[in-house]
Formats: C-alpha cells, structure tokens, sequence
C-alpha cells in the first residue's frame, strides 16, 4: 500500500507537468499565429521578437529553476526592448502577450527561490524588464508620459502581484523549514528523555542490588555463592542493559545529526541551483520525524 503522502506528491508532480504542457502548447500555438501572420513578408525584427518570446516561454517550464536560462531570457527581453525602442515599427507584435506573461512567471520564480542575498536585483531586474518590455509597446503612437500612464501602471500593478505571490510562496517555504526544525529538535529531546528513562532504571537497578548486598554484608547474614553469583550477576546484567539503551539512544542522536546536516547542505545546494520541482524539492515527511526510524524501547526488566 502505498503512502498518502507518496500519492500526493505523485499527483503533485503530474499535475505540474500538465500545466506545463498545456503552458507550452498555448504559448507555442499563439507564436505560430504570431508567425503566419507576418508572412509572406518575414521582416528580421518580427522574427526576432517572436524568437525571444519562445526562449523566454521556454525558460518558465522546466521543473527545475535555473538562473542561466533565467539570466538568458531577461537579457535577450531587455536587449528586445531597447531594439524595439530604436525601431518603434516593430513594437506592434502581438507576440509580446507571451513574452510579457513568461516575464512575470520568471518574477514570481525569481522571488521565490532566489538566494537572500541576490533576491533584490534580481527581482529589480525582472520586474523592470517585464515593465519597460509592455511600455514600449505604446511608444510607436502615445507621448511617453501618457503611455507611462496608460501601459506602465497596469503592468506595475501585475508585476507587484507577482512579488507578492513569490513572497508567499516564500514564506510557505521557511514556515515549514522552521516546522521540520521543530519538529526534529522535539524529536531529538524526546530520545534525550527516554535515554535519561531508560539508564536511570538500570542504574537504580544496580544501586538497589549494590546496597541490598552491603546491607546483608554489613547484617552479617551469611550468603551462599549463588546469592553472591546471583547478586552480582543482576548487577553485571542492570549495567549491560544500561550500556545498550545508551548505546542506541547515542547513535539515534547521531544518525539524527547527521541527517539534520545532510538535510542542510541539501538546502544549500537547492537554494544555488534554485530547484523547484518535486525532484528538487527537500520535503522530506511532513511531520519531519523521517531523521530516523526509532526501534522498539527497551525492556525495562
């Protein structure tokens, strides 16, 4: 039987690539359009534009975020825009409704997982090409102020949702990174107790045994061999016992330890990289108690 987390992200990750496909095949299909439309007369500036509208929409689908398509595509974007500022004709291809859109699933991508120290200029840099890609739009036949006004200010408002989705979509993630820190660190303290339980048991075992037989010493009540064998075989079995929980309790911590580290670097790597997929993901349980599988406590005899 398989677990419902499992399902869950099995169904999480078909359906990403349903709406990736389904991305993909709007996207590509409005370009063809876009392509037929100017034919037969291919002028180079519409077949650059539709061309970087295509990379930019292919920089939006992969599972995995990468910043060198990213870096790729709001470059090619900015360089498009500051061409078609110099040649206001070509700025009236309806091809830029895709390129516009996958700038802002870029912003939201950008914010999302970008590393802290980099998630400023980046979305600086995202979010002002995708502004100045729709604004030249409107510099062919409006007066610059107006166009600011006309053009710009919508597109702002659906940039700033964009942030504010990726914000979201940001603290989600550090909410449940600190849950899962919680949740180990409470896990971790709870084999501290039972470690603390269990050795205290036998070595109360071991007190009790040790006085009872210094007691009886002291009495001056004889004891045969096989009370003294008996005696001190409790007490050689209390501290074996005591040894083992130990044992088990240290390298349950340890193995704990070690996964918790593991589970950092992983992060950080993920973090680089800028992973976003269920493959890149580190989600790990969702209680967080995956670090490791406890075996049965030890018989308290």
């Amino acid at each position: 039987m398989r677990e419902p987390g499992a399902v869950l992200e099995r169904v999480h990750w078909v359906g990403g690539c349903l709406v990736r496909v389904m991305a993909a095949g709007m996207g590509g299909f409005f370009l063809l359009i876009c392509l037929l439309h100017i034919r037969p007369h291919y002028a180079l500036i519409d077949l650059w534009t539709i061309g970087v509208a295509a990379v930019v929409m292919v920089a939006t689908l992969p599972a995995r975020f990468t910043a060198g398509w990213t870096v790729l595509a709001v470059s090619l974007s900015a360089a498009t825009t500051a061409l078609l500022a110099l040649h206001p004709e070509g700025v009236r291809q309806p091809s830029v409704l895709v390129e516009a859109t996958a700038l802002l699933v870029l912003t939201v991508r950008v914010v999302w997982r970008t590393g802290r120290d980099r998630v400023v200029p980046a979305t600086a840099l995202v979010a002002g090409t995708a502004i100045a890609r729709v604004s030249v739009l409107a510099l062919a036949s409006v007066a610059p102020p107006l166009a600011l006004l006309v053009v710009a200010a919508p597109m702002a408002v659906l940039v700033a949702v964009a942030i504010g989705i990726g914000l979201y979509l940001r603290a989600l993630d550090a909410r449940r990174a600190r849950a899962v820190l919680e949740a180990r660190r409470d896990e971790r303290l709870e084999l501290a107790r039972d470690l603390h339980d269990f050795v205290a048991h036998h070595i109360t075992g071991i007190v009790v045994q040790a006085q009872a037989a210094r007691f009886a010493a002291q009495s001056g009540a004889a004891q045969t061999p096989e009370q003294l064998d008996a005696t001190f075989a409790g007490i050689e079995k209390a501290g074996t016992e005591a040894l083992t929980s130990m044992r088990r309790m240290v390298s349950l911590l340890r193995d704990a330890q070690h996964t918790d580290r593991a589970a950092q670097d992983a992060g950080a790597d993920r973090a680089a990289a800028g992973a976003d997929g269920p493959a890149g993901r580190d989600r790990g349980p969702p209680d967080g108690r995956g670090a490791a599988a406890r075996p049965p406590a030890p018989s308290r005899t």
